[in-house]
């Protein structure tokens, strides 16, 4: 029986971490200032709250749904009108020996 309780919490701490990961940005954002308000009615300081909004708040990486911008390639700059753009083929990788 505790084996099931202890295996239930870590599949519940693992979808929630997945659903918090994964979910837009702006609701991330909007549930870090509603926890860190309740927080703050159980007896966290000011301080403490702001940076666990915050904390919580932020992008967890790359990958999560958010508009930084942070995951995009750059692209090549465009070629001047009239010239042609020059493309680099990849070079294959060779084994050392």
């Amino acid at each position: 029986m505790g084996q099931q309780l202890a295996v239930g919490l870590i599949v519940l701490a693992a979808a929630l971490y997945a659903l918090w990961h994964w979910m837009p940005a702006r609701w991330r954002r909007a549930l870090a200032a509603r926890l860190a308000s309740g927080s703050r009615r159980l007896g966290v300081q000011e301080e403490q709250a702001q940076r666990m909004a915050a904390a919580l708040g932020s992008t967890p990486g790359c990958g999560a749904c958010d508009s930084c911008g942070s995951c995009a390639t750059p692209g090549a700059p465009p070629a001047p009108p009239g010239e042609p753009r020059i493309v680099q083929p990849p070079q294959p990788h060779r084994p050392r020996h």
